[in-house]
């Protein structure tokens, strides 16, 4: 199975509570995808439910993202 891998730039953690009961706090991210010499090809957004997010990710600092077929 082939898998991708892109440098991305956490550009913004927005936490909000998406209404449904036992899902608690969900966050959408916004990153930048960049290219080896750090200039933007595009955005990628994600809703994500996952409590520890913020603890995670800092916005503004380069993350690897691996993304591949489950």
């Amino acid at each position: 199975m082939r898998q991708l891998q892109m440098t991305v730039r956490v550009k913004e953690i927005r936490a909000y509570d998406d209404g449904t009961v036992g899902h608690g706090v969900t966050h959408k991210v916004t990153f930048l995808n960049l290219s080896t010499d750090g200039t933007v090809q595009g955005t990628l957004e994600m809703t994500l439910a996952i409590p520890q997010l913020h603890e995670a990710l800092t916005p503004g600092h380069d993350y690897v993202l691996t993304l591949q077929p489950a």
